[in-house]
């Protein structure tokens, strides 16, 4: 393996993602309650109003 190799992950991320998600949420770094468009402003209007819930 090179840093430059790419290699498929697939859905193995989402996980990821919702630990160190819920791990913010349980410092209080985050809350289920944030939107999309206040933690990303200008990502996707469509998505502004999404919860992390």
């Amino acid at each position: 393996m090179r840093p430059t190799d790419h290699m498929r992950i697939a859905s193995v991320s989402k996980a990821f993602s919702g630990a160190v998600t819920l791990s913010l949420v349980a410092r209080g770094v985050l809350s289920l309650d944030d939107t999309v468009g206040a933690l990303v402003p200008g990502f996707n209007p469509d998505w502004d109003d999404v919860t992390l819930r």
